[in-house]
């Protein structure tokens, strides 16, 4: 059941070296003639393992086996004498090499001096229906013709007419075949040899490939190798902006909405104005109660308005003390009697005045007050709380309040600007750890790059993206700041 792999046949080997770099889950795999030595049913199990696997690393596989390059290859790049000539999709090559259907037709014999003209008159025939034909071989037995591809919509008006006369053109059969990529190699290949056959000199050709190797022109130094490499790095970081964009909508996007957000309810909250209604003080603000009054003559107009006045506050009624009796020892009885005393009045007149004496209850709210609304309203002869005294209290004091509320403010919103910087932060980490985990960063020291550029650039890249992010929040900051009113 077991053997070793020395006594296995080539095709077991080869099995097993593409097993050995598969199994290793590397994302860079390194494949030549993977199935060289194969039988076809094993070739076919070897391509649909690698049309699996290529799907989460890179697979770079060198063949000549066109067909095989065909089906495994997203990119193929074709080489002629160790050098690249040209690379892309199977699609663009075959396009840009010209490729497209090739029609050959088989001619009976013939062996009249007419048989040029019949080949002519069958060229244009076709050319009639496709004008973009391009012939590619003529022998006294077969034509062989290119066909573009966009003209597929030509071909069946095309073949009806080699059909009908095919007795008139000497036609015996005609087939059409796709072109493949070994007709694409093999034409690339002549191409090359055309070119490599203009140039006669070989020492030339070697005396320039020797100085273009050994010229230090495209070799930096000192100062300008270390901008190329910052440069460089700073591409590099460029180019990950783009590809990984999904990274920068939860660095950047999402923490300036969320800034948005706060500001625009911040900003809401802080416009919001209470509504400042003055707190209407009469006698109504204090329970029903008895007001004790010690009047001279009750028969004066003062007397009596002060009585009147009483009346007509709801709930309230009035007691006579004789002025012969001190109005402070009978307030020191009624408290003990409900309702409570909120207030009382004493006058008496002297050199003609009216001196009126108004005592109030000190725990009251608002008492001093309300006593003197009922006098003066006594006084002026009027009958009910005509006089209406509010209590208005003032705004916040000048220099004091814009301190107070700006920090308030800034309570709410610096907690949310302390995690939305830790997102903006934690966003810089991963480029640095998906180098070390692809190994990149490894690949980028072997190739004279010092560790100190490299740390450097890092912080360089990060700074101007952090730069433009710190922008963006000061503008909408500055925004919600010139616009805040202060009371």
């Amino acid at each position: 059941m077991f053997e070793v792999a020395g006594k296995l046949s080539g095709g077991m080997k080869r099995k097993l070296c593409v097993g050995i770099s598969l199994v290793g889950g590397r994302r860079v795999i390194l494949l030549d003639e993977p199935t060289a030595g194969m039988d076809p049913a094993s070739r076919q199990a070897i391509f649909q393992l690698l049309q699996h696997c290529k799907r989460d690393r890179t697979i770079l596989l060198t063949t000549h086996c066109m067909d095989e390059a065909d089906l495994l290859g997203d990119r193929i790049a074709i080489m002629v004498r160790g050098r690249l000539i040209c690379a892309g999709t199977s699609e663009f090559l075959k396009n840009r090499f010209g490729t497209g259907y090739l029609l050959s037709i088989d001619l009976m014999p013939r062996q009249n001096l007419h048989s040029f003209d019949q080949k002519e008159q069958l060229l244009s025939t076709i050319r009639k229906h496709i004008p973009e034909i391009e012939k590619q071989s003529a022998t006294s037995q077969q034509i062989t013709v290119l066909l573009p591809i966009e003209c597929k919509k030509s071909f069946p008006n095309l073949f009806i007419e080699l059909e009908q006369n095919a007795g008139k053109y000497g036609i015996n059969s005609f087939g059409l075949s796709l072109n493949t990529l070994e007709q694409v190699f093999l034409k690339v290949g002549e191409l090359e040899d055309a070119n490599l056959t203009a140039i006669t000199d070989l020492e030339n050709i070697a005396e320039q490939q020797a100085s273009i190797l050994c010229s230090n022109s495209f070799m930096h130094t000192g100062l300008l190798l270390w901008l190329t490499q910052v440069t460089a790095l700073l591409r590099k970081r460029f180019i990950c902006y783009q590809k990984q964009w999904s990274r920068l909508i939860y660095q950047i996007l999402l923490p300036i909405i969320v800034l948005v957000f706060t500001v625009f309810y911040v900003k809401n909250l802080s416009t919001r104005e209470e509504k400042k209604q003055g707190i209407l003080l009469n006698a109504g603000r204090i329970s029903p109660c008895v007001v004790p009054v010690q009047l001279e003559d009750p028969e004066e107009l003062f007397g009596h308005n002060v009585l009147q006045v009483i009346r007509n506050i709801t709930g309230y009624s009035h007691k006579l003390v004789s002025t012969s009796e001190s109005m402070e020892l009978n307030l020191a009885k009624l408290p003990k009697i409900p309702p409570p005393v909120g207030m009382a009045v004493t006058y008496n007149t002297e050199d003609g005045y009216i001196a009126a004496t108004v005592f109030f209850n000190a725990k009251a709210r608002y008492g001093p007050v309300i006593a003197m609304t009922l006098v003066n309203n006594a006084r002026l002869g009027q009958f009910a709380d005509s006089i209406e005294v509010s209590f208005l209290p003032y705004g916040n004091v000048s220099g004091v309040s814009p301190l107070v509320s700006l920090n308030s403010h800034i309570f709410l919103i610096a907690p949310i600007l302390i995690i939305i910087f830790a997102f903006v932060s934690s966003g810089f980490v991963t480029y640095v750890v998906d180098d070390l985990n692809t190994n990149f960063l490894h690949q980028q020291l072997r190739t004279r790059l010092n560790t100190f550029t490299y740390w450097l650039t890092m912080i360089i890249s990060d700074l101007l993206l952090y730069a433009f992010i710190c922008a963006v929040f000061i503008a909408i900051l500055g925004e919600w700041l010139s616009n805040l009113k202060f009371e």
